[in-house]
């Protein structure tokens, strides 16, 4: 018996977002939706629509859990029965939904399908995926996920032709959807300047012997006991042996632990996952195996016992602690590795509208890596980086001023995080601006390069910083009091006006 759902309101608005692209003339659409968005429910309720058009369906997954528990869904929230395309399933090739393992779908005759959901679009560049997505030309493909692009920065414009990004992090955080994180550092960090990287990720050796350090393990331990002591966490370490000390360490402190890796049998690995759930452990050590198909919602720690210069793995991660649950008010993030000093909060990860082209692979300016976050020297609290007092303990952080020169020889008195904003702002290559920086700072682009008003406006509409009828009388209205509103909440209106009002006052 189907179950009755009632679609969220940003989920109904992703389904017209898709649609609209579609009737555009689109066949290769990425469909992104952060973890816990409910990207399961939304999609099944599509394939719903699509049953009901008279359309034959193909989703197909990475794993043999995930196709379980897709068609598990289909039946139980929609009543859809599906065919499972998997080693050890018997096939049923009448049903219009086909759910399938791509691993056993690119040794099999390939079904009929109108449309194709690819899950973890982010891997869809691996050749197994493109085995199959080049046998369906005339097809629409809709690629579902939380990063739209691969852990190495790579984009995936060579498979997908638009982006539809319905809802973000922020807003599902402020609808109760998700919970906001609260990240320390510890004491003990771990110094990766001089580990050598290899394809952009930090050498797993190199890294090892780093966070193998007596005092760094003794430190993850002390941190959890400090600030999530007896709370349901998931660590993520550098690799196997790593996570298997690390288990070992905490058993021996007498906190509840185990440990799965990519060897674990699947049997040991599911009684492990549900005695987590049941609350028999309290810590899940793993190397990458926890970033994706897990659902325990009251995991209230991820620690981070690795550093990654992949933001998409660190997003993955962090994302496993978002979901809400009773009596659950943030997810406490234990950063070991100093990423989120160096890739910022999860929470604005997607502020940029996203474009197909990827992202860097390294931060190398530690000018962009000051404007993310800064640390509390008394409490280890990591805080955005325009706080004036650490959001933990209260302490005031010390205010930094310098003078900024600008292009046309005036001369400017910033704190340091304004000096960096303008430094970036003033040296960024205009191609890259127009989707490339927060809605709270395309005015103060505009008065920085000296361009007219008109430029912001068309801007935030043709990029859709904001949903706004340009036709509307009321249009440049409207736009204007939606970037004062951002420039507020971001901490960028006062350095707006004081810019504006010098250069006026020089023109004058």
């Amino acid at each position: 018996m189907a179950n009755k759902i009632q679609l969220r309101d940003y989920q109904i608005r992703g389904i017209e977002q898709l649609n609209n692209a579609i009737r555009r003339g689109n066949k290769r659409i990425c469909w992104v939706f952060a973890t816990g968005a409910g990207k399961s429910t939304i999609t099944a309720s599509y394939v719903k629509m699509c049953v009901n058009a008279r359309k034959n369906v193909l989703f197909f997954v990475h794993s043999k859990e995930l196709v379980a528990q897709f068609a598990q869904r289909l039946y139980r929230q929609f009543g859809i029965n599906s065919g499972i395309i998997m080693a050890g399933v018997k096939p049923n090739r009448q049903l219009p939904v086909q759910v399938a393992s791509v691993q056993t779908l690119v040794r099999r005759q390939l079904p009929q399908a109108d449309i194709i959901f690819i899950d973890e679009a982010h891997r869809s560049k691996a050749k197994t995926y493109q085995k199959v997505i080049d046998n369906y030309l005339n097809a629409i493909i809709v690629g579902l996920t939380a990063t739209p692009f691969r852990t190495d920065g790579q984009g995936l414009g060579d498979i997908f032709e638009t982006i539809v990004h319905p809802v973000k992090i922020r807003e599902l955080i402020q609808k109760g959807f998700l919970v906001p994180t609260k990240v320390y550092t510890s004491a003990q960090g771990v110094d990766m300047s001089g580990v050598k990287t290899i394809r952009g990720e930090y050498d797993n050796q190199e890294m090892m012997v780093r966070f193998s350090d007596n005092k760094v393990t003794s430190g993850v331990i002390q941190n959890y006991l400090k600030h999530a002591k007896d709370k349901k966490a998931i660590v993520f370490n550098v690799n196997v042996q790593h996570s298997i000390e690390m288990n070992a360490l905490f058993n021996k402190q007498g906190i509840t632990s185990a440990h799965i890796d990519g060897t674990t049998e699947k049997k040991t690995r599911d009684k492990i996952i549900r005695d987590f759930t049941i609350g028999k452990y309290k810590v899940l050590h793993n190397v990458k195996i926890l970033t994706e198909g897990i659902d325990v919602p009251d995991t209230e720690c991820v620690i981070l016992n690795h550093a990654t210069n992949s933001l998409g793995l660190y997003v993955q991660e962090v994302g496993r602690g978002l979901r809400p649950a009773k009596g659950k008010d943030n997810c406490i993030v234990l950063d070991h590795g100093d990423n989120t000093i160096r890739h910022g909060f999860v929470e604005d990860y997607d502020g940029v509208p996203f474009t197909l082209e990827g992202i860097d692979k390294v931060l190398k300016n530690k000018k962009e890596e000051a404007l993310k976050t800064k640390v509390c020297n008394s409490c280890l609290t990591v805080n955005p980086s325009n706080q004036r007092h650490c959001k933990e303990c209260n302490e005031p952080f010390p205010i930094k001023e310098r003078t900024v020169e600008f292009t046309d020889g005036m001369e400017f008195i910033a704190i340091e995080r304004d000096a960096l904003i303008i430094d970036r702002l003033l040296n960024m290559p205009y191609e890259k601006i127009k989707g490339g920086v927060p809605a709270s700072q395309l005015r103060l682009v505009a008065v920085l390069r000296g361009y007219q008003s008109k430029w912001w406006f068309h801007t935030a509409i043709d990029y859709r910083y904001v949903r706004v009828d340009k036709n509307h009388p009321n249009a440049f209205d409207q736009v204007l009091l939606l970037l004062k509103m951002e420039e507020i909440k971001a901490g960028t209106h006062e350095l707006y006006k004081q810019i504006k009002l010098m250069k006026m006052a020089k023109a004058a």
